[in-house]
């Protein structure tokens, strides 16, 4: 088990088109030193804590441009020591050159956005949450499959990699190959690709594929809730038992949670397979 750190590019980047925002940086990777335990990772400027996010919205502009805190040295030394970043909501670094020039003379970063704090809070809240969340390393692939999220396990060579490019084939995505990493979240558990991975997928006797150059961009997805497990098996036990599987799936836990699983014997036609497993689970959870 291991935590993530998040950076100030980690939310750049994973929000840049959704909230069209600039970075002002020296660093530009600066770790954001939060617990994954913390209960208030994004907040706005009424408390300063340590290790947050810093939402500066209307009301806080108009907080810091009041005569007293302008002037304020405690209230700026208090600035100076928090290990986190700021994020300027509805225009406002605009109004605030006088504290943004503190900002950058303290190498703190910042990000700047038109959209409003009502509408960025919760989003990042929720990325935070999962972002930090305890992760573990699975062996095997992880992909999309009509908007459910499939782990193809199974022993080294038994055809994981090469069932996945057959589902890229049929328009689905690939999250992780080989080794994607899975965290709990709630009630629910989700898996995503490491950095060092992302978009690759590993066929033998061929080599690493660059899946967004072969397929397009939207055959990879960064992060997808765990719906089933699919076991597959080189051995003809499973041919036997997949007439029987749909209608008595297994199941496994992880971290608690109940996950569907069905075992499968490689083949040909094992996508049109996985796809038919996804159809009965859709048509379980209906």
């Amino acid at each position: 088990m291991f935590y993530a750190h998040l950076t100030i590019s980690d939310v750049y980047l994973r929000f840049k088109e959704e909230f069209k925002w600039h970075l002002w940086s020296p660093i530009g990777s600066k770790k954001l030193g939060v617990k994954p335990e913390s209960l208030a990772l994004v907040q706005y400027l009424n408390v300063l804590r340590p290790a947050c996010i810093n939402i500066i919205s209307n009301e806080e502009t108009l907080f810091l441009l009041t005569e007293q805190i302008t002037h304020h040295n405690d209230f700026f030394s208090a600035i100076k020591s928090v290990n986190g970043f700021f994020i300027f909501c509805d225009d406002t670094a605009t109004k605030l050159k006088h504290f943004v020039s503190h900002l950058q003379a303290w190498s703190i970063p910042y990000l700047m956005t038109e959209e409003s704090s009502a509408q960025i809070q919760p989003i990042l809240t929720t990325f935070i949450h999962i972002h930090l969340a305890p992760q573990v390393i699975q062996h095997g692939t992880f992909l999309e499959v009509f908007g459910k999220g499939v782990l193809l396990t199974g022993e080294s060579g038994v055809g994981k990699s090469l069932a996945a490019l057959y589902c890229l084939e049929r328009q689905h995505c690939l999250i992780a190959d080989d080794a994607p990493s899975f965290k709990r979240v709630g009630t629910q558990i989700f898996g995503e690709c490491p950095k060092e991975l992302l978009q690759r997928l590993e066929i033998r006797q061929i080599g690493i594929i660059d899946v967004s150059h072969s397929f397009g961009s939207l055959a990879f997805a960064r992060e997808h809730r765990l719906d089933l497990v699919i076991q597959i098996n080189a051995d003809t036990a499973a041919q036997a038992t997949e007439r029987v599987i749909a209608l008595n799936p297994e199941t496994v836990n992880i971290w608690g949670i109940q996950i569907p699983k069905i075992q499968l014997a490689f083949n040909p036609n094992i996508a049109i397979l996985i796809e038919q497993a996804i159809r009965f689970l859709l048509t379980k959870q209906t």
